[in-house]
């Protein structure tokens, strides 16, 4: 038990929430994504995680933890390289059975940035919870 107290909020919060992340969107598809999209969900959540710890430490500020585990996931990177693959379906009104994944990039994009918008929720809450008297001040 000792251990998984030393598992900084910022982690548990990340990895928690691509796990739902990934369970909730693989669930709508079909039993083998529903196994696959929270592996890879948290396999690149892991990423983002390994770069924060090495370039700050989890003890840093908010924003710089969720700028570089958000930036360096590469769910992230494949929607918008995916985004500005298919530009034309998305923006220029381009129609077609070629546009039929359209939505995709964005919605990796968008998908990939919940899990640490959650991870600095929770390392702010512990900060908070931390900072709070533990004695009623009268």
């Amino acid at each position: 038990m000792s251990v998984l107290r030393r598992i900084p909020a910022f982690v548990w919060g990340d990895v928690v929430s691509a796990l739902i992340a990934g369970v909730t969107v693989g669930a709508f598809v079909d039993s083998d994504a529903l196994r696959i999209f929270p592996l890879v969900a948290v396999g690149n959540v892991l990423t983002g995680l390994l770069v924060c710890w090495w370039a700050f430490g989890f003890a840093a500020a908010g924003w710089k933890l969720w700028l570089t585990a958000s930036v360096l996931n590469p769910l992230l990177i494949f929607g918008i390289v995916w985004t500005i693959q298919d530009y034309e379906c998305l923006f220029a009104g381009k129609t077609g059975w070629g546009c039929i994944l359209d939505e995709v990039g964005p919605f990796i994009a968008g998908i990939s940035l919940v899990p640490p918008l959650i991870a600095v929720i929770c390392h702010w809450l512990v900060r908070v919870i931390r900072k709070a008297p533990s004695h009623p001040v009268h």
